[in-house]
């Protein structure tokens, strides 16, 4: 199975790349779930019986996002059955309902949108030891802005975590491209540049992944294989690529919020060439809360760096594998 991981922080520009991706006839590109898989959710994925698998897809069906796939349980059951011995891992499961799901060109590159696998990198590849990655970051001004905007599927909520809780999942993020963007099988796309130009963005994709000849394909319109339930997220998505719309946050987000971002990820900033912009004057009651959020993010970033142990007892995450 050739696949591929789409992985992304939410709202990075994930779904306009798979959108472009999904174009060429040898990609393939899968909608998201949240399967148990060993990796992000539930245990190791270990089906010795016919017992285990009807109670693993039991479960699985319980994710709304899976049950919009439209493929069937007892199809998939079949195919497991017929095609794999127990026990039966997360792998067979997944190359199994891709097949199902996309019906792929055999020689076909299968694109799986699996945000925060990044941060798992090594445990996907114990699993999937010829997995690749495509990761695509965006300015953390611009990923706060459209999270902002947006709200779960699940549950209605708001995506966008406090400021701080998102500072912290942007420096891991970018921790997980530091240490995997040299290896041979993890490509960073960098949103900015791939709306300003996406035909360039596009041909080093495919020279990633070892393609020599773009030919369009016949796959129906992405979006149509988007739920409806998640339409409200890719309102853009039937449009052209809009450049402007990556800056779009200079206007839209609060005067506080640029000032928190550009103080506790200023270095990052420079750092990846992003500038920094003038800020508008703002209260002196909104100083302090930002004051207060940036002294919290200070000393958790200290604690997190020097005292590990203390930081996750503070309610921070780390990630190991």
């Amino acid at each position: 199975m050739n696949i591929v991981f789409l992985t992304h922080m939410a709202r990075s520009g994930s779904t306009l790349l798979a959108r472009e991706l999904d174009r060429f006839d040898a990609v393939s590109v899968g909608i998201e779930e949240s399967l148990p898989d060993g990796i992000v959710k539930g245990e190791e994925v270990f089906l010795e019986s016919r017992a285990d698998l009807d109670d693993y897809l039991e479960r699985a069906w319980q994710d709304r996002k899976l049950a919009e796939w439209g493929v069937k349980g007892d199809a998939l059951r079949m195919r497991l059955i017929t095609n794999h011995s127990f026990p039966i891992r997360f792998p067979e499961i997944l190359e199994e309902l891709l097949g199902l799901y996309l019906n792929p060109h055999p020689n076909a590159y299968l694109v799986h949108k699996k945000g925060p696998y990044y941060l798992h990198v090594e445990r996907v590849r114990e699993q999937f030891p010829d997995a690749r990655f495509i990761h695509i970051d965006r300015d953390p001004r611009g990923i706060y802005n459209s999270q902002k905007k947006s709200r779960r599927s699940n549950s209605g909520q708001i995506m966008a975590e406090p400021l701080t809780t998102f500072a912290f999942q942007y420096l891991a993020a970018q921790h997980a491209i530091s240490r995997y963007q040299r290896e041979p099988y993890f490509h960073v796309v960098c949103y900015e540049d791939f709306v300003k130009d996406p035909q360039s963005e596009l041909l080093r994709i495919m020279e990633f992944l070892g393609l020599q000849k773009l030919q369009a394909s016949e796959h129906g319109s992405y979006l149509e294989r988007i739920p409806g339930g998640q339409h409200h997220l890719h309102g853009n998505l039937g449009s052209v690529i809009l450049p402007e719309r990556a800056l779009s946050w200079k206007e839209e987000l609060e005067a506080e919020e640029l000032y928190f971002f550009q103080q506790a990820l200023g270095k990052t900033l420079r750092s990846k060439g992003y500038p920094l912009v003038d800020v508008q004057p703002f209260s002196l009651k909104a100083k302090v809360s930002v004051w207060c959020k940036l002294m919290w993010f200070y000393i958790k970033h200290t604690m997190k760096n020097y005292c590990p142990a203390l930081y996750r007892l503070a309610g921070g995450k780390t990630y190991g594998k």
